[in-house]
């Protein structure tokens, strides 16, 4: 205390000189506040630094009060003499200046300005790298150098040099610096593999050249980013944002499964800039790490910039102080080549770092909702492009796909996905959205269209043809498109019809599908239709609706189908009649309570039996039907809907706050909307505030899940005097001791907060306890509580903050429902998730015949039951298959996945390889009967290239 006391004293004694002498005194107590915090690493020389740090202030003081200023120079010079067994130990401690420049892609600003921003910093480094020869920078984000390669082609060869030289170095192993949380697993992976080829096509690198991936702003990291990255030759890891709890400056993050990276998470700031206060915060951190060495990342950040002339030549002077660390210009990757070498005992953590700014699980729920609509279609678009390749000789998109996921990538900048950005940055991200559906659904429709042409679809040996009755052939184009699914397009010119049903994923399904016929009924007449199936089986079909569109007639039924494994059957629609007992009960009943009329509505399959109720509109009763355990309960509806508005904060879409007011919408109507074989529906009217809102409650046959669809007409505004306007839906379950499991990329994570805490999830949310429970399965949202017992999902925040009207409109959204009286695992929690992100799709067909049979046995599937196909792809390079694999139990298995070869063909080599599509060392990928088997690690995630035929 006193030689703080000292130095204080000193320093406003210093502050009376003039200007001419400012940059002296300022050294001096720079150099004293320096050596005062240093002497502390050193224990034993403690005190005696702690003396000579007296001794030199007295020096100087005693010359102030004497009247010796004119010799100040001299004096201070003594005194730094005085220092010098403290400046001789400083000088091993080192400064790693790393120049940077934070390019935030379209956050506060239109894209014009993003490309304008950066090509302006990128000509200001280089001006900078002219003036001093010692100078580095580095830079991240292969989506700026595509931009410079796009707009500046001039500047991008000069930044080629740099590189080169050594001076410039690119720290980009994905296309932004993206959001974590909510990107799903295989988005991730692109991220990898599309960067790296884009800086080994345009520069020459290898993975070895970039082994440093740089997310300092991005808002929380899921448990499985080591898992991930490290599959993509990521070894170093830099952060800023690792969330709210105490954590080492540097540590070894370690994935489910065992590998890790190095995390250096930063103490300071990203945008730093050069000046004393560097010296004292690499004190801090090398009091915590014990190293001579910390990395200080600076330069104007945020809108671009870089660094500025004065940080150089700032750290030009301090670098010749004599009692003060070395600052040396440098690039990040030799500082942790240097902590990988020096710190002998790097702590290790696990888990997720979140969470951070947890409104933007829900804000700009339109960004959202296209996400998660274009990670789907692309995926599908793969692995139909790579089923029509090797069946049919199909041409694969190879550069529309790889197109469409750019689009997606640039989308998952930390500013665009979680939605704070302002309109002009929805905006754009949601045109790259149009043209991303246009390639992934162009690309899927083409793959299944050359596939169809091949399978045989004359179920009763009648041939359609073309020759007459033109006005159905083309009707119904572009009908579902506007809702991303195929389009119910008829090719066909009468009955009898054919549709061929396509499985996206890689486990059999059986599910109730909608077929659309076109111009088989006129506007005044109803026809009974049947469902011809490969098996020989003649099913009654269930109308659904009727309608006009664009000048044609159209009659949709609803007809349940089964799909093996990532395969395909043929169903024919002719007319005629046929009878089956019902699959679907629903029972309406009304009781007289209180002299009001209240009534439940109950429907039910196999599986699953739900009642709604006419007061609250949400479901009184869930039973799952093969325990008989009951969820839900009528004093606390499930599946209902809360509006509410946050109190005002700053900061509006980035976080949520505190509700000041909670309002239960107004029921309006409560009424069947489905009755039949197949399919049963409830639903319910709404209005809340200036909005109101459909919810359809409905059960299929064969479905273990209660479908939950909400259209939703938005009108909430929010602002400083009101607050944020928000909905939500609550699910209060019937389970004690519930926990939540939530959906991450590869995988799951149970989490302790369940006090109303927001946190991100995936595909599927499971609230349980050691013996059953109930899932909430999503097809756009993000961001769930868990209180208790009571689950609420977050569907939409009118925040006003930068983006004034980021709501409005109108919303589809679906949940799904899925109560398990008993335990499940994650794989089958997963496979849920993957059905009802990855509906059946649908080809309509002429009648002909083909090569293919009506019905295909499991074309891809793989086992044990842990293993789950993430992925399959055509590799980058060559004509093999990508298969991508992930273990879900946590238990080393020995997978075995099975090729269908007369679809597919046979396997001639198989190997594993990294996320970048190279072969790895001592793969464990060995050729078997009708496939192929790998040996895949706890909780790990595999990738296995096959080459056919």
């Amino acid at each position: 205390i006193m030689l703080a006391e000292k130095i204080i004293s000193l320093k406003n004694k210093l502050t009376e000189f003039g200007a001419h002498q400012r940059q002296l005194t300022e050294r001096f107590c720079a150099e004293i506040e320096f050596a005062s915090k240093f002497a502390k690493l050193y224990p034993s020389k403690y005190n005696r630094w702690e003396k000579l740090i007296v001794k030199a202030i007295a020096a100087v003081s005693e010359a102030l009060e004497t009247n010796k200023r004119t010799r100040l120079g001299k004096v201070i010079h003594q005194a730094e003499e005085i220092l010098a067994p403290i400046a001789k130990e400083a000088k091993k401690y080192v400064i790693h200046c790393i120049g940077h420049a934070h390019i935030d892609m379209n956050w506060m600003w239109s894209y014009q300005e993003t490309v304008s921003i950066t090509i302006d910093t990128f000509r200001t480094v280089l001006k900078l790298m002219e003036e001093f020869p010692e100078f580095c920078f580095t830079q991240s984000q292969a989506s700026v150098y595509a931009i410079v390669k796009e707009f500046d082609s001039e500047l991008f060869e000069q930044i080629k040099e740099k590189v080169k030289e050594g001076r410039w170095e690119i720290a980009a192993c994905q296309w932004v610096e993206g959001d974590k949380n909510i990107a799903s697993d295989e988005s991730l992976v692109r991220h990898l593999l599309y960067t790296r080829k884009f800086f080994e096509d345009e520069f020459g690198l290898t993975v070895a050249d970039l082994p440093l991936e740089w997310e300092p702003d991005t808002f929380g990291h899921a448990s499985t980013i080591p898992s991930i990255v490290s599959r993509g030759g990521v070894k170093y890891y830099y952060m800023c944002r690792g969330g709210t709890f105490d954590k080492p400056p540097i540590f070894r993050w370690i994935g489910p499964d065992g590998r890790s990276i190095l995390v250096n998470l930063e103490t300071t700031w990203y945008n730093d800039t050069l000046d004393t206060h560097n010296a004292i915060a690499m004190v801090e951190f090398c009091k915590q790490t014990g190293l001579k060495d910390w990395m200080c990342v600076f330069g104007v950040g945020d809108h671009g910039g870089g660094p500025t002339r004065k940080d150089l030549r700032k750290a030009i002077e301090m670098n010749d102080w004599p009692v003060y660390p070395k600052f040396k210009f440098d690039v990040a990757k030799r500082f942790y080549e240097i902590v990988e070498k020096q710190y002998k005992e790097i702590p290790s953590l696990t888990g997720e770092l979140n969470f951070e700014f947890t409104g933007c699980y829900t804000s700009q729920s339109r960004i959202k909702h296209a996400n998660r609509t274009a990670e789907n279609h692309l995926k599908e678009a793969d692995v139909f492009s790579t089923l029509a390749n090797r069946s049919t000789g199909f041409d694969y998109p190879s550069e529309k796909i790889r197109k469409g996921w750019i689009n997606t990538l640039f989308g998952h900048f930390h500013d665009i996905l979680p939605g704070s950005g302002v309109r002009q940055t929805r905006e754009y991200q949601l045109g790259l959205f149009q043209q991303t559906i246009a390639y992934a659904d162009q690309s899927k429709l083409s793959a299944l269209r050359k596939i169809t042409e091949q399978i045989d679809t004359s179920l009763s040996g009648k041939i359609t043809s073309y020759d007459n009755n033109l006005l159905s052939f083309g009707a119904g184009v572009g009908k579902g498109v506007e809702v991303y699914e195929p389009p119910k397009v008829s090719t066909v010119k009468s009955l009898p019809a054919a549709f061929v049903i396509f499985n996206p994923t890689a486990n059999k399904r059986n599910e109730t599908m909608t077929l659309t016929l076109w111009d088989v009924e006129t506007e005044n007449e109803e026809k009974q239709f049947i469902a011809k199936l490969p098996d020989g089986k003649i099913l009654p079909t269930q109308r659904l609706n009727k309608g006009t569109y664009w000048s044609h007639q159209y009659t949709e039924l609803a007809v349940p189908v089964s799909a093996d494994a990532m395969g395909y059957k043929v169903i024919v629609v002719d007319e005629g009649i046929s009878d089956v007992d019902n699959k679907i009960k629903y029972h309406w009943q009304f009781s007289h309570v209180r002299q009001q009329y209240f009534g439940e509505y109950r429907i039910e399959n196999e599986y699953v039996s739900f009642e709604i109720d006419k007061v609250s509109g949400g479901i009184v009763s869930l039973i799952d039907k093969t325990t008989g355990i009951e969820f839900g309960s009528k004093e606390n509806p499930i599946a209902v809907l809360e509006y509410l508005i946050e109190r005002p904060r700053n900061m509006s879409s980035w976080v949520i706050n505190e509700a000041k007011e909670i309002v239960a919408p107004t029921i309006l109507s409560v009424s069947p909307k489905f009755q039949g074989t197949y399919l049963a529906a409830i639903e319910v009217k709404l209005q809340f505030g200036n909005s109101n809102a459909t919810i359809t409650y409905s059960l299929k046959a064969d479905q273990k899940w209660v479908d939950i669809d909400i259209d939703l007409n938005w009108f909430e505004v929010g602002n400083e005097q009101i607050g944020t306007p928000a909905l939500r839906m609550k699910f209060p379950f019937n389970i004690t001791a519930a926990k939540g499991r939530y959906e991450v990329p590869f995988s799951s994570i149970v989490r302790d907060l369940n006090t109303g805490q927001e946190v991100p999830a995936l595909r599927w949310v499971d609230i349980f306890n050691s013996k059953l429970g109930c899932a909430l399965l999503n097809d756009c949202k993000y961001g769930y509580s868990l209180d208790g017992s009571t689950l609420r999902a977050n569907l939409i925040r009118s925040s006003y903050e930068p983006d004034i009207l980021p709501e409005g409109g109108n919303y589809k959204i679906k949940f799904g429902l899925l109560p398990h009286g008993k335990k499940i695992s994650q794989t089958e929690l997963i496979n849920a998730g993957s059905a009802f992100n990855h509906p059946l799709a649908v080809i309509s067909s002429d009648v002909h015949k083909g090569k293919f049979s009506p019905t295909s046995s499991d074309i891809i599937t793989a086992e044990p039951e842990n293993i789950i196909i993430s992925a399959i792809k055509k590799c980058e390079n060559s004509s093999a298959i990508i298969v991508r694999l992930t273990e879900t139990a946590g238990k080393t298995t020995n997978a075995k996945v099975r090729i269908n070869k007369e679809f597919l063909g046979k396997i001639t080599n198989v190997n594993e390889v990294d996320f970048l599509e190279n072969e790895i060392g001592n793969s464990s990928a060995k050729i078997i009967a009708n496939g192929f088997s790998v040996k895949i690690g706890a909780n790990a995630i595999a990738s296995v290239k096959a080459q056919f035929d």
